[in-house]
This record gives C-alpha cells, structure tokens and sequence, in this order.
C-alpha cells in the first residue's frame, strides 16, 4: 500500500483570494457567469446529440466534459493539480474511485475524464436541469437505488457497459458527499461491479475540493483542488466470499492516504 506522498504545495482555497462582502459580490457574478455558459454549451451539445440520435456520443463525451468541467473551474478560479496522470492514460475497462465532499468533485473529474469516460449517477440527478437531459443524451451511466432488484439490474448494464466498451466508469464509494469532510462509510456498489465486470480499480484522492466549496455553499472560494491517481488494484479474486473485506481495504487505505483516522478529521 502507498504511503502518503510528499507535500506538493497548499491545496484548498487561496490565502489572497477576496474575502467579505467583495468575495460574495465577485463570486456571485462570476458563478452566474459560469452557469450561464455552462448552461448554454451544455444545451447546444445535447441538443446535437439528440438530432443525431445519440450517434457515437461515447466517443466524444470525454472531449465535452473536459471542455465544460475546465471552463467552469477556470470562471470558478478554481486550479487543478493532477498527481500521475498516466495512471489513467488511454482506453480501456476500469473503476475509478474518489472520495466525495464536494459540489466541486463533478467538476473536477469531468477536468480529466479519459476517454469513453463517464460518471456513474443516481437517478434523482435525472431531474437536474441541463444535467439530467445531459445524462441521457451522452448515455452516462445512470444507477436506481429505489430498491434491490432495480440497483441490482442497474450493476448489471453497467457492468456490461464496461467490457464491451472498454469504457473508465468514475464512481464514489460513499454513495454521496460527505456533510463534515471526513470521508464516509463505503458502500458495496463498487465492488460487485468490479466483481461482475472484471475491472481493475483505480484509487483516486481528491484534497482542497471541500474547502474551496464545502457542503451546503453556492459560492466557490478560489483554490487549488489536488487529484492524487494512486496505483490500479487488481479485483481478479474478487468474489461474493471476500467483497466486505475488499471495501474494508480499500477504505482504510483512504483513511491513511487522506492522514484521517476513525473519529477524527481529516488534516487537508
């Protein structure tokens, strides 16, 4: 297991940036900006992809979502440092797993989205405005958590998405953002899928993304958010005897990484 690496400069919100009234006066504006152009390319390129019928739409997702995910950061001032980005180089099938504390985490994901990358998201998203349709029209893994049978065929289309697409499915562990930052209890949807599809996880540690915007805020502090690619674990043995243990596993090695212990919260 990976010890924490060495300290890479300040991550989370920057110590000249406006505070008080002129903060919220200048991030109002600049949020609002940001939405709107969000608002406004995301529509127009859904609305292509629905005229051409959803035509190779996976094939070019990575491109928009890097496009749009960068543009909001950039208006945001928001800044992100990705630690071994050749750990997510290229195509093929694979999880990536993140710590979720932040409205920020989409965003920040969508920055380096590989190709026939997507995000796995909960139905409710659906009714999001601009990123609900979104979803459907670029066929982002969607996941119905409303009860067993349905979560269970959700796991089973995505699981089959990931081979015959050779396809980066990101992924959170937790299931939703963490209210405190202090990372959550791991949910079991992960490791069936991995299970199920065979697929390689790719432990991904994002620092600075609460604070530049933590649970609960509409305005983002200006920032750095740091995006540490650990090395693939492989999920050959994964099986229904051993998947607890692997969540287990996988959450303590967090918990180090992060440099939090049970109880107690994290020091980044």
């Amino acid at each position: 297991m990976p010890e924490p690496q060495e300290d890479r400069g300040p991550v989370g919100p920057r110590p000249d940036a406006p505070r008080g009234a002129w903060r919220l006066v200048r991030g109002s504006v600049l949020l609002g900006l940001a939405w709107l152009l969000f608002g406004v390319v995301l529509t127009g390129l859904t609305l292509f992809a629905l005229l051409t019928f959803r035509i190779g739409v996976r094939a070019y997702l990575h491109h928009i979502a890097r496009f749009c995910a960068r543009m909001v950061l950039l208006v945001a001032g928001v800044e992100v440092r990705v630690v071994n980005p050749e750990r997510l180089a290229g195509r093929r099938t694979r999880l990536v797993a993140f710590n979720h504390a932040s409205q920020l985490d989409l965003f920040v994901c969508g920055s380096f989205l590989p190709p026939y990358g997507t995000p796995m998201v909960k139905r409710e998203l659906l009714w999001v405005p601009f990123l609900g349709l979104a979803f459907l029209a670029f066929k982002v893994v969607i996941v119905d958590r409303s009860d067993l049978g349905r979560a269970k065929r959700s796991l089973a289309g995505a699981a089959r998405r990931l081979r015959e697409e050779r396809a980066t499915v990101f992924i959170a562990p937790e299931g939703t953002r963490s209210r405190d930052g202090r990372l959550g209890p791991f949910k079991m949807g992960l490791f069936h899928l991995a299970a199920e599809a065979h697929a390689p996880i790719i432990p991904v540690v994002l620092r600075g993304a609460r604070e530049c915007q933590p649970m609960g805020t509409i305005i983002p502090h200006p920032g750095v958010v740091e995006v540490e690619l650990l090395p693939e674990i492989l999920t050959d043995d994964f099986g229904p005897h051993n998947l607890g243990e692997k969540r287990d596993e996988l959450r303590a090695l967090y918990l180090r990484v992060l440099g939090e212990r049970e109880g107690r919260r994290s020091r980044h």
